[in-house]
């Protein structure tokens, strides 16, 4: 019998840590215990927690299938068989998500899932890129998620002027994902929810029979350790970490949402535009995010709130020029947010010394919703609490911390 204090630690309340927290209590492990610097998917104070919408946006989290580039840069950089794979694991990620949500639904009666696609638009030799993109996958057994758009239908899901774009691609069975829902939700499937809100991990270090972690309490100022079997570092907070360090190119990612009556929902929608605008409408509503920006490419004093109107201008610009209505529009709601990005472009999940007890799951490449979710169900196999399929293992091969590619 264990003498520590719980029997893990998930470090983090964003998608990442709430779902390993789950699928821990779905495979029996009531001992334990979320920790949240912020508040369960809100994130913290200072808004890293790279939740990518304003607060008045429900559906703005893409369940979908994608590289962080795109597939031929992926296929020349890491080979067709590592890009196979990665598509395969955003499939099975985006399918067990959709799954989940309209499991919750039906449970708790909560609308969680728009099974809407995700659409990449734009006009002349930015669509022939697009183009070139959509070929890339008729050699592969992932040909049947696309379909190839007219003008007509790409102006019609997009909801933009058809001066704006000539063409686009469609993929048929993403969906958008109410994270807030999702999260709150899938909390409630096992009974108790222990999570300490408000409660900044400060450290953590292995130990002959576990790992101690010192927490802060944000209101308090007071000080607690607290010791586990095992713990996941599930968040972006832990750049620091001397594991972690130089694995990440951190970008800030900025939004905003706008006043927008009488339209339909759309899909989650790209340009290859340079700033790599992308969008959707819902509820009226119209959300728009720009092109993720690094944090090396910034002096410290233009981070974060510094940085944010200047960026939100660049969308209002935008919108200004391609949503008719909006010429004069101004942002109902604005929103930044931390993204965490791996040279592979792959999440870190899994251990980096075989004789730890600290598990990681982090690097969410702007797909978080697919890519954590199927994470997460593996890593209760990974961390020994259950046998893993041979998908499973190829999955936690491909994602492992130890790789050379990166």
């Amino acid at each position: 019998m264990s003498k520590n204090d719980v029997e893990v630690i998930v470090i983090g309340g964003g998608l990442a840590g709430t779902s390993v927290y789950n699928e821990l209590r779905a495979q029996g492990i009531d001992n334990v215990l979320g920790i949240e610097e912020g508040e369960i998917y809100r994130g913290s104070k200072y808004k890293f927690n790279g939740s990518n919408e304003p607060s008045s946006i429900r559906f703005s989290k893409g369940s979908q299938i994608s590289y962080e580039s795109d597939r031929i840069t992926y296929i020349d950089n890491y080979g067709k068989k590592a890009a196979d794979t990665y598509i395969e694991l955003t499939i099975a990620g985006r399918n067990r998500q959709i799954e989940n949500a309209e499991r919750l639904e039906k449970r708790f009666g909560e609308k969680i899932v728009k099974k809407l696609g995700s659409l990449t638009v734009d006009k002349g030799e930015l669509l022939e890129e697009i183009i070139e993109e959509y070929e890339s996958y008729k050699d592969s057994k992932f040909s049947n998620e696309l379909e190839l758009l007219d003008i007509e239908k790409a102006a019609e899901l997009s909801n933009l002027d058809k001066s704006k774009i000539d063409g686009g691609v469609f993929f048929k069975n993403d969906a958008l994902i109410n994270e807030e829902g999702y999260i709150n939700n899938m909390l409630k499937e096992h009974g108790f929810v222990q999570y300490a809100e408000h409660r900044k991990v400060i450290s953590y270090e292995d130990f002959d029979d576990g790992v101690e972690v010192t927490v802060e309490n944000q209101k308090t100022g007071e000080k607690e350790t607290i010791t586990a079997d095992k713990i996941v570092v599930a968040t972006n907070g832990f750049m620091g970490d001397k594991n972690l360090k130089g694995k990440f190119d951190l970008n800030w990612n900025f939004c905003a949402a706008f006043q927008y009556e009488g339209k339909k929902d759309t899909p989650m929608s790209w340009t290859y535009d340079d700033e790599y605008y992308y969008w959707l409408v819902e509820d009226g509503k119209l959300f728009v995010g720009g092109k993720d920006i690094s944090e090396k490419s910034r002096n410290k004093i233009e981070q974060g709130p510094e940085m944010e109107s200047m960026e939100i201008k660049k969308i209002i610009d935008w919108v200004h020029g391609n949503f008719s209505g909006l010429e004069k529009a101004q942002p109902i709601d604005t929103h930044f947010g931390m993204l965490a990005k791996t040279k592979d472009e792959r999440p870190i999940v899994g251990k980096f010394d075989n004789n730890s007890n600290i598990y990681y799951m982090t690097g969410c490449n702007g797909n978080g919703q697919s890519l954590f979710t199927e994470m997460a169900h593996i890593m209760p196999g990974i961390m020994g609490y259950r046998k893993l399929n041979k998908q499973e293992k190829r999955f936690a091969k491909f994602t492992e911390p130890i790789r050379k590619t990166l």
